[in-house]
Parts: structure tokens; C-alpha cells; sequence
């Protein structure tokens, strides 16, 4: 059970993961994100990498631009 854990370190972990799952350009800030999940306990309670990686399943990314990042020749 994951209650024990510091409120800090679990945030600081979790967000780690999200940044290394979540995509760079997606405009998600992922220390707020993570203080949001940590505030419920169903997130809370597990492991922070876990509760991150779940989380992503659930999340779809925001869209990007049609015409950002490509090139026409």
C-alpha cells in the first residue's frame, strides 16, 4: 500500500515516468498532472510508475496540428 509513501516522492516518480511515456510535444505539464492523480487515493495506492503507466492507457494525447512537423516537398 502506497499511503505511506512522501506525497513528494511519489509525485517526483511519477511524473518521471509520465515524462518518459508522455509524448514531448504534447503540452502536458506532467508535475501538475501527477499532484492530480496523487490527490486520489485509487491513484495513490499503487506504485507511482504503475499509476503512471496506467494512467497513459486511459489518456489520449492532445492533437497536434495537421500541417505541424511536416515537411512537403
Amino acid at each position: 500500500m502506497m499511503d505511506s509513501m512522501d506525497a513528494t516522492e511519489w509525485i517526483d516518480r511519477c511524473a518521471a515516468k509520465l515524462d518518459e511515456l508522455w509524448p514531448r510535444d504534447a503540452g502536458v505539464d506532467v508535475t501538475q498532472l501527477t499532484l492530480e492523480l496523487w490527490r486520489e487515493r485509487r491513484w495513490r495506492l499503487m506504485e507511482p510508475e504503475a499509476a503512471a503507466a496506467l494512467w497513459t492507457t486511459f489518456a489520449k494525447p492532445p492533437e497536434v496540428p495537421a500541417n505541424q512537423g511536416l515537411v512537403r516537398y
